[in-house]
């Protein structure tokens, strides 16, 4: 059982951090080595019972980053998004020509 402090390598991710009762409790870092097009690639904070819960910053593999609180490993309230050139093109809207660098803008008024 894990209780403590350590880190669990698995097939295609990794977590450091703290454990109670062999679940992810406290502050540490998840990993994941093999990514999906629109995942999260990494996130460090708080967990609960293996759940994201509390302060966090999550990186998405377009290189965004975000700073939010999480409960039962779901964003909930404000929080800040911040994205990269390459992630600003790829939110992109072809189909209506607004950029995603424009509706940055408009949601900051």
């Amino acid at each position: 059982m894990k209780h403590g402090k350590g880190k669990l390598t698995l097939k295609n991710a990794w977590y450091d951090g703290e454990w109670k009762k062999n679940t992810k409790h406290g502050w540490g870092v998840y990993q994941v080595t093999e990514t999906t097009p629109f995942g999260i690639l990494r996130y460090e904070g708080e967990w609960d019972h293996d759940a994201r819960t509390g302060k966090g910053i999550a990186t998405g593999v377009d290189g965004h980053v975000e700073l939010c609180r999480y409960d039962n490993g779901l964003r909930v309230g404000e929080g800040v998004r911040l994205m990269n050139a390459e992630a600003l093109s790829r939110w992109d809207n072809e189909e209506t020509g607004v950029s995603g660098a424009q509706r940055l803008q408009a949601a900051s008024l």
